[in-house]
């Protein structure tokens, strides 16, 4: 009994940092990974990390279990942010999808994700998972992984808690600084186009108020769109090369954050 109970407090130590990134980061919230799918997938994760533990293995299981439940705490929170900055691009790329779907009009089409079971855009949804096929292609899985292992390396399991400081507050309030922006810089191309579409319309409608201009907006603006999104992809790919590429910093700077 007593090995089959060290076997699951170390089992579940190990899984609760990967089950938190798993959880919130939407290279696997996309997939559909829920419920026993994820868990299996946390399980994976934390197989490798077993064998380098089991010399703690009599610490971790003696410690009792208001420790042992603040231990696993604390892999679940360092699991978050490390789930939290990566997922950066892509909610960068969602809002610029729905800030262009809001400003063309179209917010009435939006659709329900069976995944987060709430609506987004059908722009969102399209960028966002054009940037997670980019992130694939360009070897982002293994980025993860190995930011995941190597966390273990800057804040182990049996660690004490990393400290938060002064700077830690503007850590969190950059990383949502780091998706409005990312939004902006995304979407800005196609904002201005319906921009200058919407102001061409309203000098239309001064010329020639007969011209039923409010009903001929939404077709416009769509046509608008959908003319420059050839050219337009060109700017997005650079982008999210330059964003996905910054995720190779993440490590570093959690850990200038969290000492």
């Amino acid at each position: 009994m007593e090995t089959i109970y060290g076997t699951v407090v170390l089992l579940a130590v190990a899984m609760a940092r990967p089950s938190a990134a798993i959880m919130i980061l939407p290279v696997f919230t996309r997939l559909g990974l829920t419920g026993m799918l994820r868990s299996a997938v946390a399980f994976v994760l934390a197989l490798p990390v077993i064998p380098h533990i089991t010399t703690d293995s009599a610490s971790i299981i003696a410690v009792g279990g208001p420790m042992l439940l603040a231990i696993i705490a604390k892999e679940a929170v360092i699991g978050l942010l490390l789930g939290i900055a990566f997922g950066v691009p892509f909610w960068a790329a969602q809002s610029a999808g729905d800030v262009i779907d809001t400003q063309r009009g179209s917010s009435i089409a939006y659709m329900t994700d069976p995944t987060a079971l709430s609506e987004v855009s059908i722009t969102g949804t399209f960028l966002e998972l054009t940037m997670l096929a980019l992130f694939f292609v360009g070897g982002g899985p293994n980025l993860v992984i190995g930011a995941l292992y190597d966390s273990l390396q800057v804040w182990p399991i049996m660690a004490l808690f990393p400290q938060f400081h002064g700077d830690t507050a503007s850590l969190l309030l950059g990383i949502l600084d780091n998706v409005l922006r990312g939004a902006l810089l995304i979407g800005g191309p196609i904002v201005i186009v319906l921009f200058v579409v919407e102001a061409a319309m309203a000098l239309v409608s001064r010329i020639s108020p007969q011209l039923p201009m409010s009903d001929l907006s939404l077709p416009i603006k769509a046509i608008a769109v959908f003319a420059v999104l050839p050219i337009y992809l060109v700017f997005f790919l650079d982008q999210s090369k330059r964003m996905l590429g910054d995720l190779g910093t993440i490590l570093p700077t959690l850990q200038g954050f969290l000492k």
